[in-house]
């Protein structure tokens, strides 16, 4: 993969993430399970754990290209 395509991913990564956040609907009934993704807790784990990945993707990418590091 190259550093480009390394970065782009993250980048799609971390914008996913703001669109999950985007969908939060505070009028929705958050005990009916097909509303679980439109709640805010759920969009706060999801962007808890994309935020979490993009850091490990992030310090992975600059440990591998040298280029980075010079």
């Amino acid at each position: 993969m190259t550093l480009q395509s390394e970065l782009q991913t993250i980048i799609d990564n971390l914008n996913h993430a703001l669109e999950v956040v985007g969908k939060v609907d505070y009028s929705v009934d958050g005990s009916n399970p097909s509303n679980v993704e439109y709640t805010a807790p759920y969009a706060i784990g999801y962007a808890r754990a994309s935020l979490q990945s993009s850091i490990k993707d992030l310090e992975f990418v600059i440990k591998t290209n040298p280029q980075i590091n010079a």
